[in-house]
């Protein structure tokens, strides 16, 4: 039985749903055929009818966790101002689960591929807020925005570790105020 594009489309999401739970409870490396297909409540043979190999499911899902938060980002951006931005995304962590902080650590064994999508998404995320910075006249705008991302992640990383939040949210405050001061 031939099922159509919609029903191949869903039940893609549905194993890129999985996928992400997954990996964000265990990390990419950790993901395997079997228990992803279960998590999509799918069987193990129809993962071939949408995906290469395991690492296309790797590259497939850190894209489209990637592209998601890029876009939300992005959108956040143009609200308002850069710290209401960084407030928002520690927010966003509470509820998403930041993708680069969740998979940054595992990106460098990444096979070839899955480590130029990963570059190229925080490439990506740097351009929207260098542009944002530079529209909001800050000097550097790529250098701040490079270290607006490392802060940000670096914060994460230790606020999952070290909780509770706040105090976290207080150091990048800090640091931001320093970052995005005018000349």
């Amino acid at each position: 039985m031939r099922y159509d594009e919609k029903h191949k489309s869903r039940t893609r999401q549905a194993i890129l749903r999985g996928a992400r739970d997954l990996a964000h409870a265990s990390g990419l490396e950790s993901l395997s055929v079997e228990p992803v297909m279960r998590r999509a409540g799918l069987t193990h043979g129809g993962f071939y009818n949408h995906f290469r190999s395991r690492a296309d499911l790797i590259r497939a899902t850190l894209d489209a966790e990637l592209e998601q938060q890029v876009a939300a980002c992005a959108k956040q951006l143009v609200r308002g101002p850069i710290g209401e931005f960084v407030e928002w995304y520690l927010t966003y962590e509470k509820t998403h689960r930041c993708a680069l902080v969740a998979f940054a650590s595992e990106a460098s064994r990444l096979d070839k591929a899955g480590r130029s999508e990963f570059a190229g998404r925080v490439w990506q995320l740097c351009q929207v807020m260098e542009d944002a910075l530079a529209a909001r006249g800050v000097a550097n705008p790529r250098k701040t925005a490079l270290a607006l991302i490392a802060n940000l992640i670096g914060t994460l990383l230790l606020a999952r570790a070290l909780e509770p939040l706040a105090e976290a949210k207080s150091s990048v405050d800090q640091l931001i105020a320093r970052l995005i001061k005018k000349p």
